[in-house]
């Protein structure tokens, strides 16, 4: 009688990831990482952050957006954030329904600041189901738990070389009145960023930390593939 084994592990197809210079991140395979905010490092700054709603609530009011700007010309298939519940009520994820993921272009106002437009020109919203979320094991100060969010874009985002963009990522609530979503700190210092004001209908931005998030380029051509093939080969040797 044959030897029956299991099938493929995820750590056993984690060998072939070199071989096609990927990671695993969202639902489908990820490639390269076009632009980075690292999350902030210091456990003891876990839980700052800018509050970012993407609807009307009665406090912490408030969309957030950070700026960025790639080297070269490039398509975004993906994105990655951090953040946690504010926990004033709740520490997990029980408030919050879906994710917006926005891309502004800028604009330089007539005294000189740069500013996001008002609307985005790239958007998407996911249900909270559809985003993957991982518990990163930090608890905030506040007692938020901190989360790692990654979605897969439905259409890519395609951004100049050089240009100055804006990223923002929000949350929708079960009660706008209970906690809201706060986008984690990066490590990054004195970047740009801001605040669409729900109250004042502008945007108030600052020079400030910039915000936690990752920006993932759209897998090369033939990369799924390759993997299908290897997983192929893979399940072939261990029969």
């Amino acid at each position: 009688m044959p030897t029956l084994r299991a099938p493929p592990t995820l750590t056993a197809l984690a060998i072939l990831m070199p071989v096609l210079g990927a990671v695993p991140t969202g639902t489908a395979l990820a490639q390269d990482v076009l632009y980075e905010h690292e999350v902030v490092q210091d456990a003891s700054k876990v839980g700052l952050g800018w509050f970012s709603s993407s609807e009307v609530r009665p406090n912490k009011n408030f969309r957030r957006v950070d700026d960025f700007t790639l080297t070269s010309d490039a398509a975004v298939g993906s994105v990655v954030w951090w953040g946690q519940s504010s926990g004033d009520f709740a520490n997990d994820l029980s408030n919050f329904t879906s994710f917006t993921i926005e891309f502004y272009t800028s604009r330089v106002t007539g005294g000189g600041e740069l500013r996001p437009t008002r609307n985005p020109f790239a958007t998407e919203t996911f249900a909270l189901t559809d985003v993957a979320t991982e518990a990163t094991g930090r608890i905030a100060t506040h007692g938020g738990i901190e989360h790692r969010f990654s979605a897969d874009l439905t259409s890519s985002v395609d951004l100049t070389g050089g240009e100055i963009y804006f990223f923002s990522v929000s949350a929708a609530h079960v009660d706008p009145a209970l906690d809201a979503f706060q986008w984690s700190d990066a490590e990054e210092v004195n970047g740009y960023g801001g605040s669409w004001s729900y109250t004042d209908e502008q945007w108030q931005m600052f020079q400030d930390t910039d915000s936690a998030f990752q920006l993932i380029a759209v897998p090369a051509p033939g990369a799924l593939g390759m993997l299908g093939m290897s997983t192929v080969l893979l399940c072939r040797r261990t029969r």
